[in-house]
């Protein structure tokens, strides 16, 4: 965490002057009013994403005729470094926030939400608006999120035979899936990981283990928790005793690549079953090239619990703004909308005919299920989640190649992660 910059004692009186008014123009309670005068804000959001905004900038103008919102793209870096010299009003984020926050770059909200009647906070999905709470303020509201989901190859499916997945689907169905479709001579699995620690972790907590002892606080991990140990031996069997998914070299083998050979083999068309993120459908953000073939989504399958993760961005108002009204306006507005590449943070939204008729009946099932068992990955990830990562990847690679079993890996991982 870089080391705040301090500010001239002036311009921090005139910080806290400047709060002070904006809780007292806030009226007593109902709806925000518009700006006294007509007000240009600038929105920063990345490259991407500035063809998706637009629209909605637009559209935002005509129902409120007072504000003009430009939206420029911006590398999230500059906004994590310098948000003070970009002459942004309001922000996107993927990154922490902890820093902007330290340095008072960011505005508090509290005075906005609890004055908003319109805003509801309650409506956002479980613990999704108390990510962005420090020191008992709210800094940011979620903007959009990224479960994890499982994908499948529909061409495989039918092809083979194969049962569809269905939201309710579990560990034996999803085996039961990857056993027919598996075709040794064909080079067909039945599934493969495009990141196993994120798979493998997510199925130890479907049979109940927890890989560190508090997801939000945590002290230290617990590999060696004997649910964990039972989950990774289940998960092991995928790949050395029931053969639906490939080992690391036979990947390697059967579609190039190294890290990213389960990728490979999704995109070839000869895996029937993988995980990723909800923004990655069709073969979008790192994928070498869209996926040339049907494809569906579901929940990823449960076992005791249902769970997966869940990545959140924010939108948040630059305390240096001139026009803190009319920013959040526009910030309550989006939190409203229909993301882009994202899911709905809001459960009216989630839940609502529009995204059904957007993403397919499908899809919205997968999302609406998902969001329901998330694991909300934390933008400033304490250093115990960050030091899980290298030996929870050792231990997963030994598992699926053989080199040890699921007790020795884990057992040598939990020494490793906690000297």
């Amino acid at each position: 965490m870089g080391t705040p910059r301090m500010r001239p004692r002036s311009f921090r009186r005139a910080l806290t002057l400047l709060g002070l008014i904006v809780v007292l123009v806030l009226p007593a309670c109902g709806r925000i009013g518009p700006p006294p005068e007509p007000v240009t804000i600038v929105f920063a959001c990345e490259r991407g994403d500035v063809a998706f905004y637009e629209p909605l900038a637009q559209r935002f103008n005509q129902e409120n005729p007072r504000i003009t919102v430009q939206v420029v793209g911006m590398d999230s870096r500059r906004l994590e470094r310098d948000l003070d010299d970009a002459g942004v009003d309001v922000l996107t984020a993927a990154f922490s926030l902890r820093n902007l926050i330290n340095s008072g770059a960011l505005l508090n909200l509290d005075p906005w939400i609890s004055q908003d009647d319109s805003f509801a906070p309650d409506d956002f999905y479980p613990g999704l608006l108390k990510l962005y709470t420090y020191e008992g303020k709210t800094w940011a509201i979620p903007s959009g999120v990224d479960p994890l989901v499982m994908y499948y190859n529909r061409d495989l499916l039918e092809r083979y035979g194969a049962p569809q997945p269905a939201v309710n689907w579990t560990w034996e169905d999803m085996l039961i899936t990857a056993l027919t479709v598996r075709d040794v001579e064909a080079g067909v699995y039945g599934y493969a990981p495009t990141f196993a620690m994120l798979d493998a972790m997510l199925f130890a907590y479907q049979h109940g283990g927890h890989l560190v002892d508090d997801w939000n606080n945590p002290v230290r991990t617990t590999f060696d928790d004997p649910l964990v140990i039972e989950a990774l031996e289940w998960y092991g069997r995928l790949f050395l005793d029931e053969g639906v998914a490939p080992t690391p070299e036979e990947a390697m083998r059967a579609f190039g690549g190294r890290e990213l050979a389960g990728v490979n083999g999704v995109v070839q068309g000869k895996v029937a079953l993988w995980t990723g993120f909800y923004s990655w459908r069709g073969g979008t953000s790192f994928w070498p090239r869209k996926w040339e073939f049907r494809w569906g989504m579901v929940p990823l399958p449960r076992e005791r619990e249902s769970a997966t993760l869940m990545s959140v961005e924010a939108l948040a108002i630059a305390s240096k703004t001139q026009h803190p009204q009319a920013c959040w306006q526009w910030l309550a507005y989006l939190s409203r909308q229909m993301p882009g590449r994202l899911a709905p943070a809001r459960r009216s939204v989630a839940e609502s005919g529009e995204f059904e008729r957007l993403v397919g009946a499908e899809i919205a099932a997968a999302v609406r299920a998902s969001l329901e068992h998330a694991l909300i990955i934390p933008p400033d990830a304490p250093e115990i989640l960050s030091r899980v990562g290298q030996p929870w990847q050792h231990a997963i690679e030994q598992i699926v190649s053989g080199e040890a079993t699921a007790e020795e890996a884990l057992r040598a991982a939990q020494q490793q992660a906690n000297p």
